[in-house]
């Protein structure tokens, strides 16, 4: 017997800025937050591989595009990542406007070089302020 709480994975539902993705074995949703007050919010979601962290991506991906919600699946070792921040700072330029909420969900930095890391900092500094969140995870 283990005391273990263990997750059972569903697909993405979004509302009023909570996405819930799952329930516990023990009852109860698991949620995350991706948005207060019109502003998006970041989330780094970490385990060990092979623990379901691509999978919970493909949920958010899957749940956000069923609410009508712009997200992107970032692989950062095929350069998407550069694409990405490149886009974004062209985004944090503009004036600002009531922009909808858009999720770019990357998946693992396990190896990335330090410049990659720094640019992807950089705009977490400043992507909320085009209200978008970053959802990355990463093994550890």
């Amino acid at each position: 017997m283990t005391d273990t709480t263990q997750i059972i994975p569903g697909i993405a539902r979004f509302s009023d800025g909570v996405v819930t993705f799952g329930t516990y074995d023990t009852g109860g949703d698991v949620s995350l937050l991706v948005s207060v007050g019109g502003r998006a919010e970041h989330s780094i979601i970490t385990g060990p591989p092979g623990s379901g962290k691509t999978v919970l991506l493909q949920s958010l991906l899957a749940g956000a595009t069923e609410a009508g919600i712009e997200a992107h699946l970032v692989d950062p070792y095929r350069g998407d990542l550069w694409g990405i921040v490149e886009r974004l700072r062209s985004l944090a330029t503009r004036e600002p406007t009531d922009q909808a909420l858009r999720l770019y969900l990357v998946d693992d930095l396990t190896g990335l070089d330090g410049a990659m890391v720094d640019a992807l900092v950089e705009v977490a500094s400043f992507a909320t302020d085009v209200n978008v969140a970053l959802i990355v995870a990463n093994s550890v």
